[in-house]
């Protein structure tokens, strides 16, 4: 049983640090490109001209729209954007906590001790 054990947790300390790795690479990947880049090499990419042209993949989409009373967006990025910059950020009410864990003042001027 103890080997059992041992061999147990020596394999989970290696996953855990290939997996590690792993998250690290990717968001490595991810933040080396901009996600409009991204998202414009997908939309743009011949597989997904091919791919949304198929009458199938039309009819699917059709039905979820109407399903879902919702409107294409031509510009989803512009659209996001456009909604975060009209966000009213000042009236989120953060804990005392977030600020102390920040390290950054809190709304009443009290500045966390360090």
């Amino acid at each position: 049983m103890v080997g059992i054990m041992a061999y147990t947790t020596a394999l989970l300390k290696v996953l855990e640090i290939w997996f590690s790795a792993l998250i690290q690479k990717l968001v490595a990947i991810t933040l080396s490109i901009p996600l409009p880049v991204m998202f414009d090499d997908f939309v743009n990419s011949p597989e997904e001209q091919e791919y949304k042209t198929r009458l199938e993949v039309k009819c699917v989409l059709d039905t979820i729209r109407k399903g879902l009373d919702v409107a294409l967006i031509d510009t989803p990025f512009e659209y996001i954007k456009d909604l975060q910059s009209k966000f009213p950020y000042e009236q989120i009410l953060f804990t005392d906590e977030y600020y102390d864990t920040l390290g950054i003042e809190r709304p009443d001027g009290i500045v966390p001790e360090d």
